[in-house]
């Protein structure tokens, strides 16, 4: 937790609660209510949803350099049992 407290990450914390506080003092002032709908479901759904897809990225790539890496280790014993013989 304590790098979650970063000064560094807690700017962008801040340019994001700016703009998605002033969307809501916004609606509430001039009494769209629709407005603060899509705000709430932007400032809780988003970051989970970021989340899910860079995870799924990072597994697809980890799996990807995996095979290729197995397969080049392949490559290289069968070469190297050629070269032997």
């Amino acid at each position: 937790m304590k790098a979650r407290g970063d000064l560094k990450r807690l700017w962008v914390g801040v340019l994001i609660a700016l703009p998605s506080g002033a969307g809501v003092a916004l609606s509430v002032l001039g009494g769209n209510t629709g407005s603060l709908v899509g705000v709430a479901i932007s400032a809780s759904l988003l970051p989970p949803a970021v989340n899910c897809g860079l995870l799924l990225a990072y597994a697809i790539l980890a799996r990807a350099v995996s095979t290729v890496a197995r397969t080049s280790i392949k490559v290289l014993e069968h070469f190297l049992n050629l070269v032997i013989m």
